[in-house]
C-alpha cells in the first residue's frame, strides 16, 4: 500500500505527464475495474513491501505518479510491476494509478454521503454568504470570493461523477479493510 500512501498524502494530485491538480481527470469507472483494482490491492501492497517502496523519492515539480513510474525504472521493477497489474487487467502501472486514484476519490466522496449536486450547491451558498455578509467591506468581499472561487473550481474537479461513486460503492467495506480504516 505504500504506493497509495505515496499517490494520496498529504494531497490528492492529478494523472498525466505533469500530475497538477489543474490536468485531472476521472477516469470513468466500471464495476469491474473497481472490482480489479480491489483484487490487486494486497498484490501491490506485497510487491511494495518486497521491494521496499515505502519512500519513493520525490522530484520537484513531476508529480506523484510520475516520481513512482521513474523510481521503479530506475530499480528495473516497472515490468515486474506491469507483469502483476496484468494479472489483474491493467496494461500497465499507469494505467493501475490512475485508476486508483480515481477509485478512492469516488470512494472518498461514498464516505462522505453526499452526491455531487449536493456538495456543489453548498460551495455555492458559501460564495453566497460571503457575498451577503454586511460585515465585510467590499474590499475584502471581493478577495475572499476571488480565494473561494478558485478553490471551489479546483474542488469541483475532484468531485467524482455519480457514476464512479456508484461503482465503488459495494467495495467501500473492501477499500476501507485494504486501507486500515472503519
Amino acid at each position: 500500500m505504500a504506493a497509495l500512501i505515496f499517490f494520496f498524502a498529504p494531497q490528492a494530485q492529478a494523472q498525466g505527464p505533469g500530475m497538477s491538480m489543474q490536468d485531472f481527470k476521472h477516469v470513468p469507472l466500471t464495476r469491474d475495474m473497481v472490482a480489479n483494482f480491489v483484487a490487486s490491492m494486497p498484490a501491490m501492497k506485497a510487491f511494495s513491501q518486497k521491494n521496499k517502496l515505502d519512500k519513493p523519492p520525490r522530484t520537484k515539480g513531476a508529480g506523484p505518479f510520475a516520481d513512482f513510474v521513474k523510481y521503479l525504472e530506475q530499480r528495473n521493477l516497472k515490468g515486474e510491476a506491469n507483469a502483476l497489474l496484468g494479472k489483474y487487467g491493467f496494461s500497465d502501472i499507469r494505467q493501475w494509478m490512475r485508476v486508483s486514484q480515481s477509485v478512492m476519490m469516488a470512494h472518498g466522496f461514498s464516505r462522505s454521503g453526499k452526491t455531487p449536486a449536493q456538495m456543489k450547491t453548498e460551495m455555492r451558498a458559501m460564495i453566497d454568504k460571503i457575498t451577503n455578509d454586511p460585515r465585510l467591506p467590499a474590499d475584502q468581499k471581493s478577495v475572499l470570493k476571488q480565494r473561494f472561487q478558485a478553490q471551489m473550481e479546483m474542488t469541483l474537479k475532484m468531485i467524482p461523477p455519480a457514476a464512479n461513486i456508484e461503482a465503488v460503492r459495494e467495495f467501500g467495506p473492501k477499500l476501507d479493510a485494504q486501507l486500515g480504516r472503519k
